[in-house]
This record gives structure tokens, C-alpha cells and sequence, in this order.
């Protein structure tokens, strides 16, 4: 997959951007979006009377030189190695569309950027994500970071996950379902040849404290 381009559009209909420096592209900007109608729902209902829910639960996606980028993990494939940055239009996903938060402008040139989102590729591989430690709004601080946005990272985007990683309870009970939910997927994309080794070898799902690896 080309990082260059938004995944499903062919190289052929993307018309090369000028190569001089506009200042107005160098903007970085954040799309912030309700996962479901659950999240909808919630985000809208934690929400304060002129300001964005610090509780909320979102999916985050970062803009730079006229790209989307954002990371998340495939019910079917959790392979070492498989990226889990994806490429798209702004705004052009599934998810719904709640807010944009502008970062300011990077000081790096779009080859520049280009190359980052290649090293940034290979260091954030889908099967690594996490519901808490490792998602979406994780990643697109971390890249804000690298193209070193003026802006610090809105404290409302991260408020749950924040509120989830400083409650033990909270955090325990959710890296337990992650691990559970994680399980399963892997399992039920597994061969039936594979589920009935795995069965005759007794394995179960993993608890909070035994951390999952991906089964080939």
C-alpha cells in the first residue's frame, strides 16, 4: 500500500501537487469522529454547553499536505509486520464526522513528510494495537510530534483514555476485554484445521495479565 495516496485511488487520478512550498498546505490539522452511534450518542450527551466532551470516545485521523492518515488494527489480520497506518481523503471514511482541530503548520517539506509516514509505517504495525495504550489518538499525538506542530494536542480528544489509564480498576477491566475480544478475533479467522489443534491443545482465551501473541 501506498502511503502517497489514499488506499482504492489510483495513482493515474491523483494530479501532482506543485512543488512549491504553500504555506496553507503545511497546515496540520486534526479530524476527530464518533466510532458508532454509541459513541455518538455518548460523546453528545458528556459533552459541556460551548465545549467538546472530555469524556469522550473518538477516532482520530491527522491531515498534512492534502492526506488523512490514521492507524487502526483488521479484524482478519494480525500478523507481525502488517502496518496498521492507512491513508484516505479527509474525511472520507466511515466513521461521523464530529470536529476539526487546526495544530498549526509543520516546519517539514512534503518529501520530508513522505518519508516520516514510511518510517512511521513499519514502527506502528496493526497487530500491536491497543484499545488504551496504542490506538488512534495515540498515533496522531505522536505524529503531530514529529512534524512538530506549534499546537499542543487537544486535552479532550485523549480525556477517556486518559481517565481509563489512571484508574487500575478501570484499566484492568478493559485490558481484559481488549485481550478477550483480541482472542477471538484471531481465533475465528484461524483455518478449522488450526482451531482443532488449538482445541486439542486446550488453549484459551487470554486473561488481563497474559498478554496475547499473534497465532500463525
Amino acid at each position: 500500500m501506498s502511503l502517497g495516496t489514499p488506499d482504492g485511488i489510483n495513482d493515474e487520478m491523483v494530479t501532482p501537487r506543485s512543488t512549491d512550498e504553500n504555506e496553507e498546505e503545511r497546515e496540520v490539522v486534526l479530524n476527530v469522529y464518533d466510532i458508532d452511534r454509541v459513541s455518538g450518542w455518548w460523546n453528545e450527551y458528556t459533552k459541556g454547553e460551548d465545549e467538546p466532551s472530555r469524556f469522550g470516545a473518538f477516532h482520530v485521523g491527522v491531515v498534512i499536505y492534502g492526506i488523512e492518515y490514521c492507524y487502526q488494527y483488521y479484524f482478519d489480520l494480525w500478523q507481525e509486520g502488517v502496518t496498521g497506518v492507512v491513508s484516505h481523503w479527509p474525511k472520507s471514511t466511515d466513521y461521523t464526522f464530529r470536529a476539526s482541530e487546526s495544530m498549526g503548520r509543520t516546519v517539514l517539506a512534503e518529501t520530508q513528510v513522505d518519508s516520516l509516514i514510511a518510517d512511521i509505517e513499519n514502527e506502528w504495525c496493526a497487530a500491536d494495537y491497543h484499545i488504551t495504550r496504542k490506538n488512534c489518538v495515540s498515533f496522531a499525538e505522536e505524529l503531530c510530534g514529529r512534524l512538530e506542530c506549534p499546537t499542543p494536542f487537544p486535552a479532550w480528544i485523549k480525556g477517556a483514555l486518559e481517565t481509563a489509564r489512571s484508574s487500575y480498576v478501570l484499566s484492568t477491566v478493559l485490558d481484559a476485554s481488549w485481550a478477550t475480544a483480541r482472542w477471538w478475533m484471531v481465533w475465528s479467522t484461524q483455518s478449522e484445521e488450526a482451531k482443532a489443534i488449538e482445541g486439542q491443545s486446550g488453549g484459551e482465551p487470554p486473561t488481563w495479565d497474559a498478554p496475547l501473541r499473534s497465532r500463525d
